[in-house]
């Protein structure tokens, strides 16, 4: 199993726990591991807190099962106050003491609209997360990996662990690519061309 497919398994297993008001044993024990072993090992909160950035944790109260933490995301006044603008790489504060995910960040910081929801008109989103209680209205449908992600998630990491200059790096990632688009499938020697 790929790196990438460990963590949206994990990732799954977690939202699952996190959804369930009580869960199996076995469930727990597997949360048990990915938080005191794998998390420890894995992740570097401190130093990578990308999944803290205002416009994930937006989408995040966006499509949160609670009405009452959906609200606040999708206030008139909120929509008028959000900055439509890059914020680059600027990572934000997490604050390690607090109790929900809500309170995760400062919000009265520069706070950007999710490029993901951009396209979608502001009346639109208020109506998901008005009426997301009442079925299976869904807003977006996006999948955590895709095969294509996983396949450029490997060519990186193969350039990555072979070569060390940055120019190499993205010249391997090109020919890689390059190489897919001329001969797509290349499982025998019949399926050999010569160019």
């Amino acid at each position: 199993m790929c790196h990438a497919q460990w963590l949206t398994h994990v990732n799954r297993i977690l939202r699952l726990y996190v959804s369930m008001e009580s869960s199996s044993e076995n469930l727990v024990i597997l949360v048990t591991y990915i938080v005191k072993i794998f998390a420890k090992i894995d992740l570097v909160i401190q130093r990578n807190s990308y999944i803290a950035r205002p416009e994930n944790v937006l989408i995040a109260l966006l499509t949160d099962l609670e009405p009452h933490i959906r609200e606040p995301a999708v206030s008139p006044s909120d929509f008028e106050t959000r900055i439509i603008q890059e914020n680059g790489l600027r990572l934000p504060t997490v604050k390690f003491d607090a109790l929900s995910y809500t309170n995760l960040i400062d919000w009265q910081e520069n706070i950007t609209d999710p490029s993901i929801l951009k396209s979608i008109p502001d009346e639109d989103i208020r109506l998901f997360a008005v009426q997301k209680a009442d079925g299976e209205l869904s807003l977006l449908h996006l999948l955590c990996h895709k095969q294509a992600v996983e396949m450029a998630d490997k060519t990186v990491t193969e350039a990555s662990a072979s070569l060390c200059k940055k120019s190499e790096i993205e010249g391997f990632i090109r020919n890689q690519i390059e190489s897919r688009k001329v001969m797509p499938k290349f499982d025998s020697k019949k399926d050999f061309h010569a160019i």
